[in-house]
């Protein structure tokens, strides 16, 4: 009896590890199919991206995109006090953690900004960052972040001019921004953010990235500016700072093109038109740098609060009042 209750145990003992067996490798073969498949879609929208690319760079060098160029100005944003004041009241901790507040640094900065968007009829107002990891966006279309890595590596004002009109050229698209970016947060708040439309929004806003960019090689060459010394920096920051990358992303999602392509679109708006002003350091970048370095700066991991906007600044009613006077140019009554 024993002896067959023992055979029956050692049986249903090697049914199980069969079992267990053949689970774990169905699972590992799934995995592996899943890898595959992610990495074939991740190739076909690089590949798709590109192709992209090449379509942005025929617009943006079209004869009516240089004629529209007159017009563009009435895409700016502009906002009016109370609500750059709101803004400015409700910008995150962890920027004011970092805030520099040297008023000579801010003045001579400014000076270059602004004289560069007096055309365009664009103000900022300006955050400066005490901080090594050179990065520049704009909160809410309105105010200027720009850290002291980032003006520490400007060589000459050309490529500080095209990182500032890369940011400015997000007017053009913000309410397509905004549409884009709330069907994304939809699709997460449904556990949808792995399908296939999660990865159209994603790549519809890695265009907007790419049109910014070509944007900004048009405003260049109407400034006579030279851009590859723009195009020399950005390589230079992702090849020091491999996770800037990842850094630059939305809910998870990493909705910007490589350096590489970026560079590839502006070189190739740029090629073959008149040839540019030659590559200058204005006496305001040249006070800032004596500025930058005699300041000690502060290297750790600058938090960026991704997804910062009025959605998580407002309340709905406030929201809706704010993207009123940014989008639909409209007032709010209360």
């Amino acid at each position: 009896m024993s002896l067959t209750v023992s055979r029956s145990r050692t049986a249903l003992n090697s049914i199980t590890l069969l079992f267990f067996c053949y689970a774990a490798i169905s699972a590992a073969l799934a995995s592996h199919r899943d890898q595959d498949a992610s990495i074939q879609r991740s190739n076909h929208q690089e590949a798709t991206i590109k192709l992209d690319a090449d379509r942005i760079i025929r617009e943006y060098s079209s004869p009516q995109a240089i004629a529209e160029m007159p017009q563009w100005k009435q895409l700016i944003i502009s906002v009016d006090q109370r609500t750059r004041a709101a803004i400015l009241t409700n910008l995150p901790a962890s920027y004011r953690k970092y805030e520099n507040h040297n008023k000579t640094l801010h003045a001579k900065l400014s000076a270059i900004i602004d004289r560069a968007l007096d055309r365009y009829n664009k103000r900022y107002s300006l955050l400066i960052l005490t901080h090594t990891q050179p990065s520049i966006m704009h909160e809410n279309y309105t105010v200027l972040v720009i850290t002291t890595g980032l003006l520490e590596r400007i060589p000459d004002d050309a490529a500080l001019l095209m990182f500032l009109f890369h940011e400015t050229a997000h007017d053009f698209f913000a309410e397509e921004s905004i549409r884009l970016k709330d069907a994304l947060n939809q699709l997460v708040v449904d556990k949808k953010a792995n399908g296939p439309e999660a990865q159209q929004l994603v790549r519809q806003l890695i265009l907007i990235e790419l049109k910014c960019d070509a944007v900004a090689a048009r405003l260049a060459i109407a400034a006579g500016l030279d851009t590859a010394s723009f195009g020399n920096v950005l390589l230079k920051i992702y090849k020091d700072y491999p996770d800037q990358l990842n850094g630059l992303s939305y809910i998870g999602f990493n909705i910007h093109p490589s350096p590489q392509l970026r560079a590839h679109v502006i070189q190739s708006i740029t090629a073959g038109q008149a040839p540019p002003k030659r590559s200058i350091k204005s006496p305001e970048l040249k006070e800032i740098k004596r500025i930058l370095s005699s300041e000690r700066l502060i290297d750790s991991v600058l938090t960026n609060p991704s997804n910062w906007n009025v959605q998580s600044t407002f309340m709905p009613g406030q929201r809706q009042c704010f993207r009123g006077w940014y989008i639909e140019n409209s007032s709010c009554s209360s």
